[in-house]
This record gives structure tokens, sequence and C-alpha cells, in this order.
């Protein structure tokens, strides 16, 4: 729980702070962000304690760099008794999966060989389940497919 705000920033070259007048909200809007010369900055207090937290990069939607991408599909979905992976694309390194159930439990593990590969799910339960794709040990698709006795 903060008791105050306050917003402002550093000068990168000299390091001198400047309040901003009047911004002294949760959520301060900066339209033009001059990450180039100024370290922007919110100054919080509770009680006695202050805080300076800095703020130099913008958050948001960076570009994706689609030269390193692939697609991921899921069929049947729903599924019974087996469910295929494919990737589609760039799949260049060691490619994984994870089935794990909506408790985030991993009930599944397995490394891809090749763009596809059919995953028996007799000894899964109906219901929802996410699959994890990694690449190189890091996650870049993150799936959902049904599990269902009807056919």
């Amino acid at each position: 729980s903060v008791d105050t705000y306050q917003w402002g920033y550093d000068d990168k070259t000299t390091l001198d702070s400047t309040l901003i007048s009047n911004e002294i909200n949760q959520n301060y809007y900066i339209p033009v962000l001059d990450i180039a010369h100024k370290y922007y900055w919110v100054m919080t207090t509770s009680g006695s304690c202050l805080q300076k937290t800095y703020y130099n990069q913008p958050t948001g939607i960076n570009n994706v760099n689609t030269e390193n991408s692939f697609d991921v599909k899921v069929y049947p979905n729903p599924a019974n008794d087996y469910l295929v992976i494919e990737t589609i694309g760039n799949t260049a390194g060691v490619l994984s999966f994870n089935i794990i159930d909506l408790s985030g439990k991993t009930l599944k593990s397995e490394i891809l060989n090749g763009n596809k590969v059919s995953v028996g799910l007799t000894d899964l339960s109906n219901g929802m389940y996410l699959i994890e794709i990694y690449r190189d040990n890091i996650k870049t698709v993150t799936t959902k497919f049904l599990k269902s006795n009807i056919r």
C-alpha cells in the first residue's frame, strides 16, 4: 500500500533529477519517451519508507523476429487416443514439448524428432490440457487441446 507517488527523471549525462510537476498519480502516461537522454522513475512512499523505482525502458510489444519463428498445429482437437503435434517453418534447434494439466502439473515431456509426432493420450483423463513447445529449452509456443472419449 503506497501513500504517495511522484514521477520524474534523471538526466543520463549529469544525473540531475527533475520532478515532473503535478504527476503524483500511480499511473503516468508519457506520450514521447526520451530514453536516450533520461532515466524515468517514480518515487513512492509508504509511511516513513521511500523508494525510487526506475523505468528506463518502454513497455509494450517489440517487433517480432519472424526469421526464426515457426507455427505449430495440434490435431485432432478434441483428441481421443492420440494427438499429432506438427511444426511448420524454421524449426532449427532442439524442439521439445510438455503436456500440462490445468493445475500446472507436467504429465508428458518429449523431444520432437522431425516436424511431426503422434502422442498417445490413453493414459490421460478427459479434460483440457496445455502443450508447451520449447526450442533450445526456451518456451516459444503454448497451445491447448481437449481430451475427450467422444468419437
